[in-house]
């Protein structure tokens, strides 16, 4: 995936659907979301472990939450199925995290931070809408289903659902609030000195 702009400036609301409301870009810059940047060849679905070190390189205030751990949970059966699981992410008060971000290619002042205050609010969101959109279209029986379980900033723990293409290994990245896009080259050079200064390899 491609956006235009050497340099980006922008400060997005995440909602469950991933629409940018606001952005500026200028250039071309690659982009690659967390989950999938370094994913191990040999890993099925989701890898769990992968995620975290990408977060914790690539989010400045990821010391802020606590991912406890990751759970296979087997595959969506149907629409149905996936209308329920997506409830389980979608509800009025359900974590939906915003992102404040500048770039610039040669990481002069660079970064990603996530807002956590950001909750949903079903007066101004139709979540019935939302989730039918999801199950109908982007979840699809077969799917395999994970789920996380995380520690806020104020303290509460949350469970999410994460979803991936059976076929293509991928995590779907529609409606996860966690699968925003990043600029490559930010990634590389955050998970490059995040190795080196962890020694992780």
């Amino acid at each position: 995936m491609k956006l235009l702009g050497i340099l980006i400036v922008m400060t997005t609301t995440i909602s469950l659907y991933n629409k940018a409301l606001s952005q500026q870009v200028e250039g071309e810059v690659d982009l690659v979301n967390l989950f999938e940047y370094k994913k191990a060849t040999s890993s099925a679905g989701f890898d769990f472990d992968n995620f975290c070190k990408n977060f914790s390189a690539c989010i400045s205030n990821s010391d802020q939450i606590d991912f406890l751990g990751c759970e296979y949970k087997g595959k969506v059966k149907s629409s149905v199925h996936a209308m329920a699981l997506i409830g389980r992410n979608i509800y009025h008060g359900a974590p939906a995290w915003g992102v404040s971000s500048a770039y610039k290619d040669d990481d002069g002042h660079s970064y990603f931070t996530l807002d956590f205050e950001n909750k949903l609010d079903s007066s101004k969101v139709k979540i019935a809408d939302i989730t039918n959109t999801l199950s109908q279209h982007y979840i699809h029986g077969g799917d395999d289903v994970y789920l996380i379980r995380f520690v806020s900033p104020d303290i509460k723990t949350y469970e999410y659902i994460i979803f991936c293409d059976a076929k293509t290994q991928q995590v779907r990245t529609k409606g996860n609030m966690l699968a925003f896009g990043m600029p490559l080259s930010f990634v590389e050079r955050k998970v490059a000195r995040y190795a080196h200064n962890n020694k992780v390899l």
